[in-house]
């Protein structure tokens, strides 16, 4: 069975301003931080992928929720990353706060969202290599 490959790509447009777009076009804007000389107008790629992490966690939890026959009313991820004081200036801790609405039984939330934090979320899973990984449950 031939390997996923997924592409993308960033280029420079002024200042301190990239743009990446994904192998069918979608586009996002990252600039550095105002600490950096950026203009504090786009997302930095750290809080990108952090926010890529987030929206990791809600697909693959309503994937795993649709093959149960299950689907959520409201997902909200809230996810906070501590980094080390020195370089390379990676996560050294991150913690997802998930709250979940729909008629979900709680023992079978948690285990999926366990599954999704430790197996099916590629980006969870690369960044709980080097970072302490935790998160909070919450259903409503």
């Amino acid at each position: 069975m031939p390997k996923d490959v997924l592409k993308a790509s960033v280029s420079w447009q002024k200042d301190m301003e990239y743009l990446g777009k994904d192998s069918v076009g979608h586009e996002i804007l990252f600039g550095a931080s105002k600490a950096f000389g950026g203009t504090g107008d786009y997302p930095i790629p750290l809080e990108g992928l952090l926010a890529t992490a987030g929206a990791c966690i809600a697909v693959n939890t309503q994937i795993l929720l649709r093959q149960q026959g299950k689907d959520y009313t409201y997902f909200d991820v809230k996810i906070e990353g501590t980094r080390k004081d020195e370089y390379p200036r990676i996560f050294e801790k991150i913690h997802a706060k998930i709250k979940i609405k729909g008629d979900l039984e709680r023992g079978m939330i948690e285990e999926i969202t366990k599954e999704v934090m430790t197996k099916f979320c590629p980006i969870t899973v690369i960044l709980g290599l080097t970072a302490e990984l935790k998160w909070d449950l919450t259903m409503e």
